[in-house]
């Protein structure tokens, strides 16, 4: 997608955190993966896999955001 669809998609705010701080952008991308796909096995060597990617990328504490905020979001909206 273009810039022009991206602002005609009104993500004019994403693409510029994007480009702006892209370790914020991606732990928040998690969080959205997570609270729309979540795996069933929160265990499962898929889960392990992106978890230590994170861990090593960003380090343990966002492992650890990331993980209280989608509990936060469930509880929220009661999933």
């Amino acid at each position: 997608m273009g810039k022009d669809g991206i602002e005609a998609h009104g993500l004019t705010e994403l693409a510029d955190l994007y480009e702006r701080d892209f370790a914020t952008f991606d732990i928040q991308r998690e969080i959205g993966s997570r609270i729309i796909y979540p795996r069933e096995e929160p265990n499962s060597e898929v889960q392990k896999i992106i978890d230590r990617a994170i861990e090593r990328d960003y380090g343990k504490d966002a492992l650890e955001r990331i993980r209280r905020r989608v509990e936060e979001i469930r509880a929220e909206v009661k999933l």
